[in-house]
């Protein structure tokens, strides 16, 4: 199933004049982390929960990754490129099954944040 998404996606960005060599590592990893997502999802009967993280919050490792390729020189987010998932464990305790993957602000100033 995943091998067949990524084709056809890959077929759609050539006609769209994206190179492959471009194309191939960021669809792979987003088709790949999206199936693992709902796989996640449908095997647990478990209620999760998505969540984004705003522009300008505290990078924190437990629930962040930086995006590949991200170079930020802070601590605070710039955007979120993909959602992240949890599981409420307790009524205080959340526990981050897929970490949310945020660009992070350089020091040139991305972009403001008011």
């Amino acid at each position: 199933m995943v091998p067949n998404l990524i084709s056809d996606v890959l077929k759609l960005l050539t006609l769209l004049g994206t190179p492959e060599t471009t194309s191939i590592p960021v669809v792979s990893k987003i088709i790949t982390a999206s199936v693992k997502l709902a796989l996640n999802l449908s095997n647990e009967n478990e209620i999760y929960r998505g969540y984004i993280v705003a522009p300008g919050r505290e990078f924190l490792y437990e629930n962040m990754v930086m995006a590949r390729d991200s170079h930020g020189n802070t601590n605070i987010v710039l955007m979120c490129t993909f959602p992240g998932l949890y599981k409420r464990i307790d009524t205080k305790k959340l526990l981050a099954l897929e970490k949310a993957e945020v660009v992070l602000v350089g020091v040139s100033g991305d972009a403001s944040l008011s």
